[in-house]
């Protein structure tokens, strides 16, 4: 069985090659775990290595998200949570929620019919945009440097390049 060893120096130069010659299209795809790395000061809202995450992970996510819906649909938590599961996350539960907002119809699970169950994933949606949508802090951060070398590349390479960048769009990140 042949042994397969990642060596970064032979990536980076093959990346080198590629985009030298200008003619194929690059993507970076920025993970969601991306924005947890760029920690802020609660108060100041600025850069602070011992602070909390810009944008929350999965976990920390769930919790407020449900915090947030408690009020106008009590109860409902609690129950997603015993039929799931006390470490549901909220990608299983807004799943779940919008499998059966499509499938039951007017019959009732957990005293919800499909259109409740409509309006619990809109406002689970609408909780994690409010959540999310955060502007990035004053000064250097990761986002401010990747789009700071990309123009050389839109220059002097190609004018192909491609982002998906969730929960902040590359207009946000270039108006910073």
């Amino acid at each position: 069985m042949d042994k397969t060893v990642h060596n970064p120096d032979r990536y980076m130069s093959d990346l080198r090659q590629i985009i030298s010659q200008g003619q194929k299209r690059i993507g970076f795809l920025i993970g969601a775990g991306a924005p947890m790395s760029i920690r802020i000061n609660q108060k100041t809202k600025l850069i602070d290595p011992d602070g909390i995450p810009l944008i929350p992970g999965i976990v920390p996510l769930t919790k407020a998200v449900f915090e947030s819906i408690e009020k106008k649909h009590k109860g409902f938590i609690d129950k997603i949570k015993k039929e799931m599961g006390e470490d549901v996350n909220i990608e299983l539960a807004l799943s779940r929620i919008r499998m059966l907002s499509s499938a039951i119809g007017s019959a009732e699970v957990f005293g919800y019919n499909a259109e409740k169950y409509k309006e619990l994933a809109d406002d689970i949606c609408a909780a994690i945009a409010g959540i999310v949508n955060r502007s990035l802090p004053e000064g250097e951060t990761p986002y401010r440097k990747l789009v700071s070398w990309v123009p050389l590349l839109v220059t002097v390479v190609s004018p192909s390049i491609v982002f998906c960048v969730p929960a902040l769009t590359l207009a946000t990140l270039l108006s910073s």
